[in-house]
């Protein structure tokens, strides 16, 4: 059994900063934990382990920290579960690769890959990603599948090292598709359950594992969440999406008992050892809530109101374990404790800037507000999160946020919509600095401070310019894509880019159309808002926009190789680029501005979706896909700036 505070995997000092654990070689300091895909508890309670995009962090339970971070590499892992003695972890990522590893040295001693379903014939696209993982009580076997309708229920034979010594699927000569959601084994280690379907209808499949016969086909009504085997061996629980706990003797297999309905709950059931049926239960209806039952005594153990997503969850014979906004929650069945675990996602930061001094960095994230990290701290770098306030008659889930723009001051402007409604504030302030109405539902917008305008494009394509002191629309503008998802003012307020390909001079009204925007896309104003950085297949070329002319070509990088430029950024003293291409996004390349000099590539990153250079030029930050922002040192490569 796992114990508490021996654990020696790759484990960090408690007093070091966990942002600065397993970095890629040349950053500083990650912001943002990773974009949670799954959790699971070791069986005893004491550890959480979470599958990231970076990693899989590990937090110690009793102490509310996290303790480890296992760089696996950048895999997304979608299924992870421990061995019932918890001396093993076993991952399934997105391309069919599972990986089985010792918890106690933090060492991987097995690895599989899932062979692909030949329903899919010849369809390389289709991607072999596993979701559902489990292994038997005696960790014998490990079943693994992604849980789609064509997905059949890969099972290993393990040895006594974890190396699968055979394997083998679950399929019948009938055209029925063994899926895994959800998947279990039965605690004598006989029996395998999971969903199955068939053209028309979704059932409950339960195989003998040791000669792959399929012994039980159980119909029910409804969308199946969970199921699990008593430990007395007589009885199979089901959870459904609609409140409905359904359990079936084993060996007969005939409905043994429906309980009543929790209504909005979707039921996740796991049997105690003594064998109490519980549930945990999470609904969005109105309110996000998730609840714990004993089920057969109509009893709640546990509820609690939740702001945000209410997924992943994790139960099993004691425990609960739950992903909410920037935090985790847990409850334990035996001792009736419930508990609180920090982690700090930015899913995907649209885009980043810096505050005046450099200290603090501020992360736009469409639907999950703006967040703000202390960039000089060196403990911990706590992210807070600001909401724009919306008018009470407004308020929806659908509040996306737009744009985060700086003054030459150092102020943030956040512009947020919720409908058609568009609302511009501070970071400073909660009182709204004007309300806004487009025809339809924003898309994309950009306020400027120097000339006091607002403009937004909507679903339609349609770009609005307003005067946010009059509150007046000054002008609006039918453009002919609706592919832009950004939209940046000049400097000095004068130009409008929407997408990479309108540029629009909002002085005067009209679209600027000098430039041949169907050969080369605009990314970048140069500081004093005279010149255009424009991605070419050949180079990144610098035009003026007063004199419509080419002033200079920068080479890219050799290995951007007719590629198109993903982002780019430029630095605050103006003498160098950053930026990643689309066939290497995850590639962070600095050269400086004339090309004469590629001074360093950054690796480890996952796809890069926004760059910003801090004012005073030691900085560069990169957000990914990923849900972190990277804080690369550029005092090394930078030179009398």
């Amino acid at each position: 059994m796992l114990k508490q505070k021996i654990v020696p995997f790759q484990s960090i000092p408690s007093d070091t900063d966990f942002t600065t654990w397993s970095l890629p070689q040349g950053a500083s300091a990650r912001l943002g934990q990773g974009y949670v895909n799954t959790i699971a508890l070791s069986p005893d309670g004491a550890y959480l382990c979470v599958a990231c995009e970076v990693g899989l962090w590990w937090y110690d339970v009793s102490e509310r920290s996290p303790i480890a971070l296992w760089n696996i590499g950048w895999q997304n892992c979608f299924a992870i579960t421990f061995s019932h003695d918890s001396e093993w972890l076993a991952t399934g990522d997105a391309d069919g690769v599972v990986k089985i590893w010792s918890v106690a040295s933090g060492k991987c001693i097995a690895q599989m890959k899932r062979p692909l379903n030949p329903e899919w014939g010849h369809d390389t696209t289709v991607r072999n990603c596993i979701n559902t993982i489990a292994f038997s009580p005696d960790r014998q076997r490990l079943a693994v599948s992604d849980g789609s309708e064509n997905a059949c229920v890969n099972i290993w034979t393990l040895g006594e090292n974890g190396m699968a010594l055979e394997t083998h699927e679950l399929k019948e000569v009938e055209p029925v598709y063994v899926a895994s959601s959800p998947l279990t084994f039965s605690l004598d280690n006989r029996l395998l359950a999971c969903a199955s379907y068939d053209r028309t209808l979704e059932y409950i499949s339960v195989w003998e594992v040791e000669t792959g016969t399929r012994v039980a086909r159980l119909e029910h009504q409804g969308l199946l969440c969970s199921l699990s085997f008593s430990p007395c061996g007589q009885f199979l629980a089901a959870g459904f999406a609609d409140g409905i706990v359904q359990v079936w003797s084993i060996g007969k297999w005939q409905p043994h008992k429906v309980y009543p309905t929790h209504g909005t709950f979707a039921m996740y059931v796991c049997y105690s050892p003594e064998g109490t049926l519980h549930a945990a239960g999470i609904s969005d209806h109105n309110e996000c809530s998730i609840a714990i039952w004993d089920v057969e005594q109509a009893k709640t153990l546990y509820k609690s109101e939740v702001n945000g997503c209410l997924f992943p969850l994790f139960i099993n014979a004691t425990h609960l374990a739950f992903a909410c906004e920037q935090e985790f929650k847990g409850y334990s069945v035996d001792t009736g404790h419930s508990y609180t675990l920090q982690h700090s996602d930015i899913r995907i930061p649209e885009s980043i800037s810096f505050s005046l001094d450099s200290k603090i960095l501020a992360a736009r994230v469409p639907h999950s507000g703006i967040f703000l990290g202390d960039v000089e701290s060196e403990k911990d770098r706590p992210l807070r999160v600001f909401r724009e306030p919306m008018l009470e008659s407004q308020v929806s889930a659908d509040k996306i946020y737009l744009s985060l723009d700086v003054s030459r001051d150092g102020a943030h402007f956040v512009t947020a919509a919720d409908e058609r409604v568009i609302k511009l504030s501070t970071l400073e302030n909660d009182t709204p600095l004007g309300d806004f109405t487009a025809l339809a539902e924003p898309r994309s917008a950009a306020f400027s401070p120097i000339t006091k305008r607002l403009a937004c494009q909507d679903e339609n394509a349609q770009i609005y310019i307003w005067d946010t002191q009059s509150g007046h629309l000054r002008d609006t503008y039918q453009a002919e894509s609706l592919e832009a998802r950004r939209m940046v003012f000049s400097p000095n307020g004068k130009y409008l880019i929407s997408g990479t390909a309108l540029l629009y001079d909002a002085v005067r009204g009209e679209k600027i159309d000098t430039f041949d925007l169907d050969e080369m896309s605009i990314h970048l104003f140069s500081h004093d808002s005279t010149q255009l950085f424009c991605d070419t297949r050949e180079a990144i070329e610098v035009w003026d926009i007063r004199q419509y002319e080419k002033v200079f070509s920068i080479p890219k990088p050799e290995t951007w190789a007719c590629s198109d430029v993903v982002v780019l950024a430029l630095s605050a003293c103006g003498r160098y680029l950053a930026g990643c291409c689309d066939q290497n996004p995850e590639v962070l390349h600095l050269w400086t501005i004339d090309g004469s000099e590629s001074l360093a590539v950054f690796k480890g990153h996952s796809p890069i979706v926004s760059l910003a250079f801090s004012p005073d030029n030691t900085l560069l930050a990169s957000g990914s896909f990923d849900g972190t922002i990277l804080l690369w040192d550029m005092k090394p490569y930078l030179r009398d700036t």
